[in-house]
């Protein structure tokens, strides 16, 4: 009576394992599943990630073309305006000194005028007498 008891235990405790094991084998093939979808999902987020990165990559180096035809551009500006800047000096210098020439000949014309105009003035009055 014992020993059916015992092996009554027993068959019971071999069918709870087989159970258990049952259970474990469902849940590790679940876990596969959830392995495999998460380990899908990962890829296309990375892949997704890395096409990011690549068109980022683009768009810098892009912007980076931009900005050093920007810069040329710029350059040139400013070498265009100090080469204006230069011309603009020397067109004032000739007007100053063209003014200055003027002023002087003008002097030396109201000079001449006075000096004939003495003249005139003198020789009219050797005439009166």
């Amino acid at each position: 009576n014992y020993d059916n008891e015992l092996l009554l235990q027993q068959i019971s405790n071999e069918n709870n394992n087989q159970h258990i094991q049952e259970e474990h084998l469902v849940d590790l093939i679940s876990l596969k599943a959830l392995t495999t979808s998460t380990t899908i999902e990962f890829n296309k987020q990375k892949s997704a990630f890395e096409n990011t990165i690549k068109e980022q990559k683009k768009t810098i180096n892009s912007l980076q073309n931009n900005i050093t035809l920007l810069n040329n551009q710029l350059q040139s500006k400013q070498s265009i305006i100090s080469n204006l800047e230069s011309k603009y000096s020397t067109l004032q210098n000739n007007y100053n000194d063209l003014e200055l020439q003027c002023d002087i000949k003008i002097s030396v014309l109201n000079q001449e005028k006075q000096l004939l105009l003495e003249q005139f003035s003198a020789n009219n009055s050797f005439e009166i007498q």
